[in-house]
């Protein structure tokens, strides 16, 4: 007895349909690189390098603002923001993430799609894609749009929290649109490469960019610390408390400074969704999710400002105010320093025996409406000496 060959041609006919489908530019890495939320590592043992493709590129950078401050202390902790989850996005916050890393920076990658990571960070970089022409085979033209936000992390100007912040000691955001072009020049071994080439060089313009003189040395390249010559990172003796979230709230980035920490987000458009499938305006919606909770109301007719105390006794404070052009909504959380006098005199005592790193901390809070006069006269005296450039190590 034959066995029927039915199932034998059955298999033969799904298979030449499978070569067919499969078409010669769908190669792994076609549609970009992927991104995971969380900080960013460099692998350990890199078996597979990706190098980058051989292209012929040019740029045009726009900016509209000046170059956020670029102290040392604002590249420590980086936040690399995606707007959204097109492939030349996701190519460059990899690039960007691999180039700070590899310096000495703690970087931290955020989807378009997750909150972000639970630390306070110094600096965030959004990037996202305007417009983009993906060439159609390997090796083609290619062009692409990119707007990029950097600003350092803090409280937006003119929050009722500003004062209590560090003086920044010049800009805090810029907005800058980069044009790039590129063509093959050479072979390209594959799709991954063409990403990883255009990807890299646009990360190289931005870093050109928001460094003219460099990125600054962040760490010892052999130990991985932080250099001791950084203004130190602020110490609560307690973790940063989780934010309080809804569905259309997005968490851009946690902050932490020495008199306050907190959230920063934010939410797209004046009206959002309701769970009956109708629509309320966005500030309603907070207002009714902030006194539904344990949130006492504390600001003036207009004013969204919101306050309760938790289960340690710290005071907590929660805010929201309209972007510009009705675009959304700005929000934030954040807690302010408990017994805040005892910290400005504990740097006081530091600065008169001599403590550089006390002198310039009273120096940075020297127009803060919480310090001691006596200690706020004498900081604004005179600005403690910059430390020598030639003490610092080469960078990483």
């Amino acid at each position: 007895m034959r066995n029927s060959l039915i199932p034998l041609f059955g298999v033969f006919t799904v298979l030449i349909i499978s070569l067919i489908a499969i078409r010669g530019e769908s190669m792994p890495g076609l549609n970009g690189p992927d991104i995971f939320p969380g900080i960013f590592r460099l692998p350990k043992k890199d078996k597979f390098p990706i190098n980058s493709a051989s292209l012929k590129m040019d740029h045009t950078v726009l900016a509209d603002g000046a170059i956020p401050v670029p102290t040392p202390e604002s590249w420590r902790v980086v936040v690399i923001s995606a707007i959204d989850r097109k492939p030349m996005t996701r190519a460059v916050v990899l690039s960007l993430a691999e180039k700070l890393t590899r310096h000495g920076c703690l970087t931290i990658v955020d989807p378009v799609e997750t909150d972000v990571f639970p630390m306070g960070c110094d600096r965030i970089i959004s990037i996202g894609t305007q417009s983009e022409t993906i060439p159609k085979k390997l090796g083609g033209d290619g062009e692409v749009t990119l707007e990029v936000i950097t600003r350092l992390a803090r409280l937006p100007s003119g929050h009722p929290a500003d004062a209590l912040q560090r003086d920044p000691s010049g800009p805090v955001q810029q907005r800058m649109t980069i044009s790039h072009r590129s063509r093959a020049d050479g072979l390209i071994d594959g799709w991954p490469q063409w990403w990883a080439g255009c990807g890299r060089n646009i990360a190289d313009v931005m870093v050109a960019h928001l460094a003219p003189q460099g990125l600054p040395p962040v760490s010892d390249p052999e130990t991985r610390r932080w250099l001791t010559t950084l203004m130190p990172r602020s110490d609560w003796g307690t973790a940063l408390t989780m934010q309080p979230t809804t569905e259309h709230l997005k968490w851009d980035y946690a902050f932490q400074e020495d008199l306050v920490r907190g959230w920063v987000g934010h939410i797209t458009g004046m009206q959002v969704n309701t769970k009956r499938g109708g629509e309320q305006p966005a500030e309603l919606q907070l207002q009714q999710r902030m006194t539904a909770g344990s949130w006492e109301s504390a600001g003036a007719p207009g004013v969204f400002l919101f306050t309760r105390t938790d289960a340690q006794g710290q005071s907590e404070w929660f805010s929201f105010a309209p972007l510009p052009q009705k675009a959304g909504w700005t929000v934030s959380w954040w807690q302010e320093r408990p017994k805040m006098l005892s910290v400005f005199e504990e740097w006081g005592t530091a600065a008169t025996q001599g403590d550089v790193m006390a002198q310039r901390l009273l120096y940075a809070y020297r127009a803060c409406p919480n310090m001691p006069m006596e200690l706020r006269e004498r900081a604004s005296l005179q600005p403690p000496l910059p430390v020598p450039a030639a003490s610092l190590p080469a960078s990483p």
